[in-house]
Formats: C-alpha cells, structure tokens, sequence
C-alpha cells in the first residue's frame, strides 16, 4: 500500500502543471475528465448548458455513473476538475461530444466542427487535439481542415511532413456509457505511470502503435475502433 501511495503521490506531482480540457461532459467525457483529474492533471470540462457546468462545479454529477460523484467531489474539492462554458488555453484538448446521425444516416459533425472552432483560436505549438467522438473515416483529415481554415500560422500534421505545430488522433471509447469506472480498460491510464504529455506524444501513446492514427492517415481505416493498446 505504500508503494501505491507513493507512486499515486509522484504522478500527481509529474502531471500536475498540465492542463487538459475536455468537451463534453457527458456519460464519457465527465468520467474521463475525472480520472485525468485524479491523476494530478489540472482538468478543464466544456460544456454548453449552464446547470451542468454549476452541478459539476459544486462537486456533483447529472449523470448516472456508478462511483462517479465520490470520484468528481474529490477533483472538484482539491481544485484538480472545474466546468465552464467558454475554453481556455490547454496542453491537450480532449473531443467527446455527440456524433449523431442525419436523417439519410450520414453522420453529422456539426459538434465536432463547433468543439473544433472553438479550439483553433487557443492552439499554441505543442499542443494535442484527440477526438474521443466515434466518428467516421476521414474525421482528423475534416479536424485538420477546420484548423488550417483558421491558423494559417500553424504547421499542421502531414504525412509527407517530419515535423508539425501541433499533434491530431483519434481514440474512440472502449467502455460502455454508465459503467466507465468499473469496466473500463485502464490498463494504458496505469501503465503511463504518470508521464507527461510531452512523452506520450513522443511515440509512447496509443497513436503510435495503430497504423490508422492521425490525419493523413484517415484513409487507411478499417476499422471503427483501434484495439492497440499503450506500450509498457
């Protein structure tokens, strides 16, 4: 037991002057919004509704998550996770808002361009984009466009390109809505043992092993969901 406090103790201290911002506050984006937060990252939730940004910023929940409000109540009280309706400068900005479909079952973006507008004006290089959103081929390539749109003044991903501003990645969901805390696979949150951004970005995070990460790379999906999984 002491060595897991000491080690929980030293990845709060390594991430603790990282800022990750997520929007969407829904049955995945709050939860992974709190186990950020517990990990020692300072946690930003955006959200557009009013009453959920001052139910979650008095430590409560309005969703339905078994162990989830002991888990907010705590971030929120050691001033790790607040919400907010309008986003701030960040490291990584996490997209996990709703993808729905159109009538002729297209899918409809229009949530994950507003999340994406919204973040193009505070990017700084070195900065992560990952959409959490399950979305269709092509979605980083859309992202990146949106970006580009916006900042000229960034070098964005491309694979003819060594070097960029910024870092884009896809990471959909591998848990069920509800039941995130007892289900989910957090195996890779444990084995990063507390490793900035700056490392995962490096090659050490589930982008690097899955040869359908990033933009660019949209074409070469086949897949809905990327069964990779972090290195050790």
């Amino acid at each position: 037991m002491a060595r897991i406090a000491e080690y929980a103790s030293d990845a709060r201290q390594t991430n603790a002057n990282k800022r990750v911002e997520v929007f969407g506050l829904g049955y995945v984006g709050l939860p992974v919004s709190a186990a950020f937060a517990s990990r020692g990252f300072e946690v930003i939730g955006i959200e557009v509704q009013p009453s959920i940004v001052e139910t979650i910023n008095s430590g409560r929940i309005h969703i339905v998550e078994p162990d989830l409000d002991m888990l907010v109540q705590a971030a929120v009280s050691a001033g790790k996770l607040r919400a907010t309706l309008k986003p701030e400068p960040a490291d990584a900005f996490i997209i996990a808002v709703p993808t729905p479909f159109k009538e002729d079952h297209e899918p409809d973006l229009r949530y994950v361009e507003q999340a994406t507008r919204m973040i193009a004006p505070l990017l700084q290089k070195g900065n992560l984009i990952v959409l959490e959103s399950t979305s269709p081929v092509g979605a980083t390539e859309q992202i990146c466009a949106w970006v580009g749109e916006m900042r000229p003044d960034l070098v964005l991903p491309d694979p003819n390109r060594e070097k960029c501003d910024i870092h884009i990645a896809h990471c959909p969901e591998r848990v069920l809505p509800g039941s995130v805390l007892r289900r989910g696979d957090f195996s890779a949150l444990r084995r990063s043992r507390g490793r900035p951004l700056s490392e995962l970005r490096q090659g050490r995070d589930a982008s690097d092993q899955c040869p359908h990460r990033g933009v660019g790379q949209a074409r070469r999906e086949r897949v809905p969901r990327c069964q990779h999984r972090v290195r050790q």
